[in-house]
């Protein structure tokens, strides 16, 4: 086994080293506009769309969940339904979650976090080409009484033998609510053997306690406090918690390089407005929900990610919880290129050549793809 996790545990360390950019919040930054231009639908009636990756041509792989059925879909630019890739089940080419994809090359990844394993695929034919095993790693650890491991899950491959995860100790969040996550880096040498570089320290999703005939219950908010993480193929990874806009910027080493902050005010949580009336029609969620402590205000982000161009795409809450309002960050040039508003119903995954693709619903309540071509401000 590499190294040994010794994360710094202090959020306040930072070396002279680390370039801290602070955006003004009165300043004016450039608005974008957005044009509809091809859905991504067919007839597969899915219920959900975790995540969505398209690569040089324009191709579209989404993954896809619907009732028994979990898989990677394929259409073509123009909205062709391709096929799919892989299937819901345990075996080789198979997964039990869809926790997220990767293009890599002519490769497409994908993530499983009930099976701890990332398993790739030939992203042309949908063959596939090699399952890397994390359990392996995870029993290693437990060996290690002082790390107290118990979950390791599969982030996404950085490169074609690095993969980014995170690993976590045994809690139960009805009476942990609140959680630390390491983050590492699991390389792979001759005969599979995987070794591990520790990276740095994140928060896990928060969840909210409320009781049941005494006994305490954990769920999460519409709008959670969660980690948000990304990587290039440089090797750089962009970290988050979304109850702040403060991004850390990392390099595969583990080296903190750059933080982008911007001064978001937060909203306030009223329970009584913002929670319960969602649960009047079920006296025991409504009970649960009203017994519970909630945290004083609503997380600052709702989604972060990379696109093909090295710019960060960040939304944010705003006071219409229906709308988010995305700030659009150049990390080459350090600069904040656009701001805009967006529906929250409409939310963008990805972006490349520019166009931005979003996860929406359709009028019978499926999820699609929408693509639209991005509209700078002149």
């Amino acid at each position: 086994m590499a190294g040994c996790f010794g994360f710094d545990q202090s959020d306040e360390s930072m070396p002279e080293s680390v370039d801290q950019v602070v955006f003004e919040s009165d300043s004016i930054y450039p608005k974008l506009e957005f044009q509809r231009d091809v859905v991504y639908m067919d007839s597969l009636l899915l219920d959900y769309i975790h995540e969505i990756e398209v690569d040089k041509e324009g191709t579209v792989y989404l993954a896809g969940v619907k009732w028994n059925h979990k898989e990677v879909h394929k259409f073509s630019a123009d909205g062709d339904y391709l096929g799919s890739i892989g299937s819901l089940g345990e075996e080789p080419g198979s997964f039990r979650d869809l926790s997220n994809i990767n293009l890599l090359g002519t490769n497409v990844w994908v993530a499983d976090a009930e099976m701890n394993r990332l398993t790739r695929f030939d992203a042309g034919t949908g063959k596939l080409k090699q399952i890397v095993e994390l359990d392996s790693v995870l029993s290693r650890l437990k060996e290690t009484a002082e790390n107290g491991y118990a979950a390791i899950n599969p982030v996404g491959p950085i490169q074609s033998n690095r993969f980014l995860v995170t690993l976590a100790a045994e809690r139960n969040p009805a009476y942990q609510p609140q959680f630390d996550l390491d983050y590492a880096l699991i390389s792979s040498g001759e005969g599979d053997s995987l070794t591990m570089t520790p990276l740095f320290k994140g928060k896990a999703r928060r969840y909210v306690v409320g009781d049941y005939a005494g006994r305490p219950v954990a769920f999460s908010l519409e709008i959670n406090e969660r980690p948000l993480v990304d990587f290039n193929a440089d090797g750089l990874i962009y970290t988050a918690n979304s109850s702040d806009f403060y991004i850390r910027v990392y390099n595969q080493e583990g080296a903190f390089l750059r933080t982008y902050r911007y001064p978001y005010e937060r909203f306030r949580l009223i329970p009584e407005e913002d929670i319960f009336p969602s649960y009047t029609y079920n006296r025991q969620l409504f009970m649960v929900r009203e017994s519970a402590d909630y945290p004083e205000f609503w997380p600052a982000l709702h989604h972060m990610f990379l696109d093909d161009e090295q710019r960060l795409w960040v939304s944010t809450v705003t006071a219409d919880r229906d709308v988010a309002e995305w700030f659009v960050i150049d990390d080459r040039s350090q600069n904040m290129i656009a701001r805009f508003s967006w529906p929250v119903a409409k939310q963008f995954y990805t972006v490349r050549d520019g166009y931005g693709y979003s996860i929406e619903k359709n009028s019978a309540g499926f999820k699609i793809v929408v693509r639209y071509k991005l509209i700078p401000d002149d």
